[in-house]
């Protein structure tokens, strides 16, 4: 209520009062995509979630919030930079679950075939993490393909895999 009809110092005030009661990127993250994004102050937005990834760099979530948010946007280029750049600030044990992440994303607001690109490279270089196998098979249901179809593809794929 604040961001909409009250004044820029009254908002900075509730935001410097939930930063000390509550989690700082939390915070941020409600603030970028309830507050501003909501009432597309897509700028204010941006900022914010510039803020909230230099401030919570280690922090798996807000990345995926900014991407999600960039997604929701339709600016799928700028997600994957944004992709890019969280490998150099997250562990290694995170990079799978982003990209999983990333191309769930892509096959909901971005490119089926980049989607599907993202999902043949993760398999490749994990070929028996069967959730990864799962959620590729359910995309490819839910936004691309006839279900019998992406059976008998997916089934002859892993019974080639058990014969080499």
């Amino acid at each position: 209520l604040e961001n909409r009809y009250g004044t820029p110092e009254k908002v900075n005030a509730i935001l410097t009062r939930a930063l000390g009661n509550c989690d700082g990127a939390n915070v941020y993250q409600r603030l970028a995509c309830d507050v501003y994004e909501k009432n597309e102050q897509y700028e204010d937005a941006n900022a914010t979630f510039g803020l909230l990834i230099k401030k919570f760099n280690k922090n798996k979530q807000a990345w995926l919030e900014y991407i999600m948010y960039l997604f929701r946007r339709h600016q799928t280029e700028q997600a994957k930079t944004i992709l890019d750049k969280s490998f150099a600030s997250l562990s290694s044990t995170d990079h799978v679950e982003m990209i999983n992440k990333f191309g769930q994303l892509e096959f909901k607001y971005g490119d089926k075939e980049r989607a599907k690109t993202v999902y043949e490279k993760l398999l490749a270089s994990y070929p028996k993490r069967t959730d990864l196998w799962s959620i590729y098979i359910d995309m490819l249901i839910k936004y691309d393909a006839d279900p019998l179809i992406v059976a008998r593809y997916f089934l002859d794929r892993r019974c080639e895999q058990k014969n080499q």
